[in-house]
């Protein structure tokens, strides 16, 4: 008998992903009910907790029930998944927590059906996981996810994003402060100046372009993405709370910006400032030439990195 067929009947695809996710990637798959997030009770009595990488059991479990989504068991994986829900706020969450510990590093990322995403990242080891890092911003652990291509019970496919699925990418380490961050709660605070983020470099050179988008809490904005045409769900337009520019902190009159798009993790302030046009550089640089002059230091220097 060949992989993926018994009896001369070949898996769906919802059986060959699952068998694709524990040979090649060795992550541990359990099936959920049909177009349902919950496991499949009948096949898996103990829920994620009889997640496997073995074919045959895998092969059997699909041929049982062909379609059946795909779940995958987190720690059992050596993977934790944050999970962004911006319909409970996740992305303000998100860029906030990212704001404060640095951006998440580009790794495995999944869009869901509710126009979040899943972002995977290797960490071993059996110490406890915060739940939550924020209102839309859960951490699953000890836990499962639901992963391409199930079908949400709204009728949407989950999806791996383009560019970082893990057939074309590694899936990275969770950064140590982030790790530290959900182990304990809390995370180390950034002091801001209390202003807008417009009143800032960045925000003169978004502005210039007409791409400052709407005030958010705590003075943050919405901005459109130097990157957008990389983006493949359409956020980031400069509608979205997904690229966001930050007041400048304490002392500085720079700002800061995020954007929480998988091909742009890991771009900072530099990263802007290198791409963006002359002409919104020049009164960015006009109206603050100090900040200008810092960040062509940094910008020369071989260690580069963000202001």
């Amino acid at each position: 008998m060949t992989t993926g067929q018994q009896g001369g009947a070949p898996l769906t695809c919802f059986g060959r992903a699952a068998i694709a996710y524990a040979a090649r990637l060795r992550l541990h798959v359990l099936p959920l009910l049909p177009c349902k997030k919950e496991p499949c009770g009948r096949l898996v009595p103990h829920g994620f907790v009889d997640a496997t990488i073995e074919a045959a059991v895998i092969e059997r479990w699909w041929h049982l029930v062909p379609g059946a989504n795909v779940g995958i068991a987190c720690a059992p994986s050596g993977v934790i998944v944050i999970d962004v829900d911006p319909r409970n706020g996740g992305d303000d969450s998100l860029v906030e927590v990212e704001r404060e510990l640095g951006p998440l590093p580009r790794t495995w990322t999944v869009l869901t059906p509710g126009g979040g995403a899943h972002y995977y990242l290797r960490c071993d080891g059996a110490d406890p996981i915060a739940g939550v890092l924020g209102p839309g911003v859960d951490v699953k652990h000890r836990g499962y996810v639901a992963a391409p291509p199930s079908v949400h019970p709204n009728g949407g496919v989950y999806r791996w994003d383009s560019g970082v699925h893990p057939l074309e990418a590694t899936i990275a380490q969770v950064p140590s402060i982030w790790l530290a961050r959900m182990r304990t709660g809390r995370g180390p605070p950034r002091a801001s100046s209390g202003l807008d983020a417009c009143e800032s470099f960045l925000g003169v050179a978004f502005d210039a372009l007409a791409w400052l988008g709407e005030p958010l809490p705590h003075g943050k904005r919405q901005v459109r993405c130097p990157w957008l045409p990389e983006h493949s769900d359409g956020r980031g337009d400069g509608r979205d709370s997904s690229t966001v520019i930050f007041p400048c902190a304490a002392g500085s009159t720079i700002g800061g910006f995020v954007c929480s798009h998988a091909h742009c993790a890991g771009r900072d302030v530099l990263s802007v400032v290198r791409c963006l046009p002359p002409e919104a550089i020049e009164a960015a640089a006009r109206r603050f030439p100090g900040a200008y002059r810092r960040l062509l230091w940094r910008l020369a220097s071989p260690r580069a990195g963000t202001p």
